[in-house]
């Protein structure tokens, strides 16, 4: 504080200055020295009301974003696994098309056509059989005798 004090103006009302004293701290409350806290004492005790909200908070919001964070790593292989799944279908339905396509009677007559052989009157669509089924003997008409092709 300074020693030197101007005199006010006449239009001025004096006032009387105090010096500003720091408050000081009464001894008699009990305060805790750190060598007192004993390791029993948690972090909850010792911090403020307010420090320990914001703590709760954030965690909570941390959490809150890893589980959305995990939630869209499930949604995205989701949505990968199932464009997998679409392309393997018709992928899947190309090749039905073209191997059913490749047996059917047009195709057939066609492909016989190109081949310069007689078109066949009728086309006939055998069913499949399995592969371990044995097939029947053939039968002759009794008016064609069988020869062996060597002799013609």
């Amino acid at each position: 504080m300074s020693v030197i004090s101007f005199p006010y103006s006449a239009g001025t009302r004096s006032r009387s200055r105090q010096p500003v004293v720091a408050p000081t701290r009464s001894r008699s409350t009990t305060t805790r020295r750190r060598a007192d806290v004993t390791k029993r004492d948690s972090i909850w005790k010792r911090q403020p009301a307010r420090i320990r909200a914001t703590l709760v908070a954030s965690t909570a919001l941390l959490i809150l974003v890893l589980v959305k964070i995990d939630v869209t790593t499930h949604q995205m292989n989701v949505s990968n696994v199932q464009s997998e799944l679409v392309t393997a279908q018709s992928n899947y339905a190309m090749m039905v098309a073209k191997f059913s396509g490749a047996s059917s009677p047009a195709r057939v007559s066609s492909a016989a056509g190109s081949l310069h052989l007689a078109a066949p009157s009728s086309v006939l669509q055998v069913t499949t059989v399995s592969l371990n089924v044995p097939l029947a003997l053939p039968h002759f008409n009794k008016y064609v005798v069988p020869s062996v092709r060597s002799l013609r």
